[in-house]
């Protein structure tokens, strides 16, 4: 009985902390840049069609494909504690994204998690996914018109920043 019931603990446990895994998708795998340079080639080493989606010109440090209705952007910022002072982790991640709509998040790296902390949700009508960079003031985010598209160019980003 003793057993059962920790057993019952262990999963309730590890369900609250995501399972132990951390950040979805690989984001926590590469060791991502730290200055403009850095998230430049990143962003210059992405795919020229992500999920048979074309890349369009998208500027500096953004990453566009395809066009309304079935689009992805991509881009890196390099927040520098001025823009959101004291704020760190998911609440950085939040108040990043909610100036530009309406956030609504599905999954996150608990308070008080490590860098790379995450989110994942809806900002309006697009598909979303942010994190932040470790030990600096960089924030990635994907913004998709599909939950599938977003986690197919969250994998084309990590293996960018993995080359």
């Amino acid at each position: 009985m003793h057993r059962t019931f920790a057993v019952i603990v262990c999963v309730f446990t590890l369900a609250a902390c995501n399972g132990g895994q951390g950040p979805p998708l690989g984001i926590a795998d590469p060791t991502w840049p730290t200055d403009a340079t850095g998230f430049g080639e990143v962003i210059a080493g992405l795919p020229q069609e992500i999920d048979g989606v074309e890349r369009q010109d998208g500027g500096i440090l953004v990453a566009t494909y395809g066009e309304e209705g079935t689009s992805v952007r991509i881009w890196a910022d390099d927040l520098g504690g001025a823009e959101c002072p004291g704020l760190s982790g998911v609440s950085l991640l939040r108040s990043t994204l909610e100036k530009d709509g309406v956030l609504r998040i599905a999954e996150s790296s608990p308070d008080g998690a490590e860098d790379p902390t995450y989110l994942l949700g809806r900002l309006d009508d697009l598909s979303i996914a942010a994190w932040t960079v470790p030990e600096c003031a960089w924030v990635v985010v994907v913004e998709a018109s599909t939950p599938a598209l977003r986690d197919a160019a969250i994998e084309a980003t990590v293996d960018a920043a993995s080359a």
